[in-house]
């Protein structure tokens, strides 16, 4: 099966978000899709220190 790619592009949309916390520690999260339309999610923590 031949596909023209002009016609199978897709957007994909995905948004995130940082909050920083107390004593350097952050969270993050984001969620979005694959080209199949499937949603994608991920959550994760951060920790920066600077002496």
């Amino acid at each position: 099966m031949d596909h023209d790619l002009r016609t199978d592009e897709k957007l994909l949309r995905k948004i995130g978000a940082e909050q920083k916390l107390f004593g350097g520690i952050s969270i993050r999260g984001s969620i979005g899709e694959t080209s199949e339309g499937t949603a994608t999610k991920s959550v994760g923590v951060g920790f920066n220190q600077s002496w």
